[in-house]
C-alpha cells in the first residue's frame, strides 16, 4: 500500500517537471519567433496550438540632427526578410519606404519637417509573403518636454509639463568642460532635485565644502526627454521624445574687475559663445555696443582694449550665447563707473577674514580680484590693503597641538602692522604689499580702517565676554584691544598734523551654516555651543561701537549689510556657494554699496 502511494507521488512530481520543462521551451521558442517573424508550434501537453507572431517596433526615437528632423526606428527582424514600414498622422496608415533586414534588428530612419509632428509608426512584413496582421497600435513620436530649472548652490530642481503618451522622462546632465551628457535619473512625476552631493566625485572640480558648487563657475546645464514604455508579450516597445537641442542653459553676469590704462578686464562665466562691451551715459537708458570678445574657457579673465575711457560713463559686460536655436544673454552688473575714482589720496586698511579676502577665488589666477575691497579700490580709486585671513577670528586662542590652526586677528595682523612687521599669512595669500607697491606698512599709514570680521568668532564659540573687556580670549576684549591699537596709531597721525583714523564697522553677513547636506540654519538666531547667535555677536559690536564713538582721536562709521539686502535668507542659495561666502556677481554688488556708503559718508 504505502509502495503504490510512493508511486504514485513520483509520477506526479515527473509529470510536472515534464510540464515545466515543455512550457519553459514554448516561451523561449515563442520570445524567438516573436524577434524572427515566424511562427511558433507551443506544445503543452497533448494540445497543440499554432501562434501567428506580428512584428512590432521596438523603439521610436524622435532626433534632431542640425536643422532636420527624424524618426528613427527599431524592430526585431529575421535576416533577409523585407518589411514595410507604415506612417500616420490623423488619417490612415500610409507606406513610406521598405527596409531589407541584414540581421536580428532592422532599422529605419524618416525624415520630417519639424519638431512638433506626431506621427504614429508600424512595421508589416512583406516578404517572405504573409497573411498576418500588423500592429496597428504601433508608436508614435512625442515632442520636445517644457521644462525649467531652478539652479541653487546645492540642488538643481527641473520642472516640466506632461507630454501626452508619455509614461517617464529621462532627465540629462551635460558639463560645459567636457561636453558630455549623462542620464541622472528616470522620473514618473512633473520634477526632480538633482542633488549635487549625490554626484560628488563627478563633479568635485567645481564644487565647495563637498555638497555646493558656485553659481558663478556653474558649468551644468539639464535636458528632458518623454518616453512611452510598454510591456507587450516577451518584449518592450519604447518611444523616445524629441530633446531641446541645447537644453536648460544659464548664462550668470560676468563682472568688471578693473579698468587702468583703457584695458577693461572681467572675469569669465561658463556656456557663454561671446562678451558684450556696453557702454552708457548716465543720462541715457539704452547701453552702446563698444566691442564684442569670443569666450575663452580656458581663462579666468579676459580683456579688451577701449579706444578711450569716459569716466563719467558706465561699463558692463554682458555674456551672449546661441541656445536652442535662439540668443540668449546673461543680466548685466551695471554699477562699474570711474566718475568717482578722484580718490586716489586716499589709502584703506581692510581688516577681516575669508569674506574680506574674497574667498572662495584665492588660486594665483584670481585672488584679491573678485574681493570688494578690489572693486572699492577700482569705483573709488582708493589705495588699499587688506591682509585678511580665511577662518581668523577676531580673538586669541592658543593653538592646540594637532588642532585647527586658526588664525588671530588680534595679535596676527593688527599687533604685527603696529609693530611694523607684516602680517601672518601675507605671503601665502599674496598681500605681501599694499595696492602701492609698500611693504610693512603700519596702522598709522592709513587714512580708514575697515573691520570686517566675527563670523569664525561665532563658529568658534567665541566667549563674549564684558562690552568693556580687554581680554583678548573674548570676543570683547579682542576687539576692544584692536581699537585701542588703531586709537595709538591714530594719535601718532594726529601728532603728526594727519587727520584721525576713520574706522568703518562692518556688520556681520547674512549667512547660514549646514551641519549636513540637508540642514539649513539661519545663523541670526541659531546658538554655538556657548549659547550665542551671530545676532548677539553683532548685538556686541554694535555696543562696541557706541562706547567709542565719542573718542576725539578716532571717527567712527557703521556700514549696515542687512540694509544693503544684497544677500538674504530668500536668495543665499543663489548669490554664495556654501551659504556664507559670496559670488563674484554678489562680491561687486557689495563693493557697489560699501563705495558708495564710503563716498558719501566717510570721505
Amino acid at each position: 500500500m504505502k509502495r503504490s502511494k510512493h508511486k504514485r507521488i513520483l509520477l506526479l512530481l515527473v509529470f510536472v517537471m515534464l510540464a515545466a520543462v515543455l512550457c519553459f521551451e514554448s516561451a523561449d521558442r515563442a520570445a524567438a519567433a516573436e524577434k524572427g517573424g515566424g511562427t511558433v508550434n507551443i506544445s503543452i501537453g497533448v494540445n497543440l496550438k499554432y501562434v501567428t507572431v506580428t512584428p512590432k517596433l521596438d523603439t521610436l526615437e524622435y532626433r534632431r540632427k542640425g536643422g532636420s528632423y527624424q524618426a528613427y526606428l527599431t524592430w526585431h527582424s529575421k535576416k533577409g526578410y523585407v518589411y514595410r514600414i507604415y506612417r500616420k498622422g490623423k488619417g490612415k496608415y500610409k507606406a513610406i519606404g521598405t527596409r531589407k533586414a541584414a540581421g536580428k534588428t532592422a532599422h529605419f530612419t524618416n525624415r520630417i519637417s519639424g519638431p512638433d509632428k506626431n506621427y504614429t509608426y508600424t512595421v508589416k512584413q512583406i516578404r517572405p509573403k504573409t497573411k498576418r496582421p500588423f500592429d496597428k497600435a504601433g508608436l508614435t513620436l512625442m515632442g520636445a518636454a517644457e521644462f525649467s530649472v531652478d539652479y541653487r548652490n546645492d540642488r538643481s530642481v527641473i520642472e516640466w509639463k506632461h507630454v501626452p503618451k508619455a509614461r517617464q522622462y529621462y532627465i540629462y546632465r551635460t558639463r560645459e568642460k567636457t561636453g558630455i551628457r549623462k542620464r541622472v535619473t528616470k522620473a514618473t512625476g512633473s520634477s526632480y532635485t538633482d542633488k549635487y552631493s549625490s554626484s560628488w566625485r563627478e563633479l568635485k572640480d567645481i564644487m565647495h565644502l563637498n555638497h555646493f558648487i558656485d553659481p558663478a563657475i556653474r558649468d551644468i546645464s539639464y535636458n528632458v526627454r518623454p518616453v512611452y514604455s510598454k510591456q507587450v508579450g516577451f518584449s518592450r516597445k519604447v518611444s523616445r521624445g524629441l530633446m531641446m537641442q541645447d537644453g536648460d542653459v544659464k548664462l550668470e553676469p560676468p563682472v568688471i574687475v578693473g579698468l587702468e590704462d583703457r584695458t577693461l578686464e572681467w572675469g569669465t562665466v561658463p556656456n557663454a559663445e561671446i562678451y558684450r562691451i556696453l557702454k552708457k551715459d548716465p543720462m541715457q537708458e539704452e547701453w552702446e555696443t563698444v566691442g564684442i570678445v569670443k569666450h575663452d574657457k580656458r581663462k579666468v579673465t579676459l580683456r579688451y582694449e577701449l579706444s578711450e575711457v569716459d569716466k563719467d560713463a558706465y561699463y558692463a559686460v554682458r555674456a551672449e550665447a546661441h541656445v536652442n536655436g535662439e540668443r540668449i544673454q546673461s543680466e548685466t552688473e551695471s554699477g562699474f563707473t570711474l566718475r568717482d575714482a578722484t580718490h586716489d589720496d586716499t589709502d584703506i586698511l581692510f581688516i577681516g577674514d575669508s569674506i574680506t579676502y574674497g574667498a572662495l577665488y584665492k588660486s594665483e589666477s584670481n585672488r584679491h580680484i573678485f574681493s570688494y575691497p578690489n572693486r572699492i579700490h577700482q569705483l573709488t580709486g582708493a589705495e588699499y590693503y587688506s591682509p585678511s585671513i580665511p577662518g581668523a577670528t577676531y580673538h586669541y586662542q592658543e593653538r592646540l597641538t594637532g588642532g585647527q590652526k586658526r588664525h588671530r586677528i588680534v595679535n596676527e595682523v593688527v599687533e604685527k602692522m603696529q609693530n611694523g612687521e607684516c602680517p601672518n599669512q601675507a605671503e601665502k595669500l599674496g598681500f605681501v604689499s599694499d595696492s602701492r607697491g609698500r611693504t610693512n606698512t603700519k596702522i598709522q599709514d592709513y587714512d580708514i580702517v575697515v573691520l570686517a570680521a566675527g563670523t569664525n568668532d561665532y563658529i568658534d564659540d567665541t566667549e563674549m565676554g564684558e562690552v568693556d573687556s580687554r581680554d583678548i580670549e573674548t570676543f570683547c576684549g579682542s576687539v576692544n584691544s584692536i581699537m585701542e591699537m588703531i586709537k595709538t596709531a591714530s594719535q601718532e597721525r594726529i601728532t603728526s598734523g594727519k587727520d584721525p583714523i576713520k574706522v568703518v564697522f562692518v556688520d556681520l553677513f547674512y549667512s547660514e551654516r549646514c551641519l549636513d547636506k540637508t540642514v539649513r540654519e539661519d545663523r541670526d538666531t541659531t546658538e554655538n555651543a556657548k549659547g550665542y547667535t551671530l545676532t548677539d555677536y553683532q548685538d556686541a559690536l554694535n555696543s562696541i561701537y557706541d562706547s567709542w564713538a565719542q573718542n576725539p582721536e578716532l571717527s567712527l562709521y557703521r556700514y549696515k549689510t542687512r540694509d544693503a539686502d544684497i544677500v538674504n535668507k530668500s536668495n543665499i542659495r543663489y548669490m554664495t556657494p556654501d551659504n556664507l561666502h559670496f559670488t563674484k556677481y554678489a562680491y561687486a554688488l557689495y563693493g557697489n554699496s560699501i563705495a558708495e556708503f564710503l563716498m558719501k559718508e566717510v570721505f
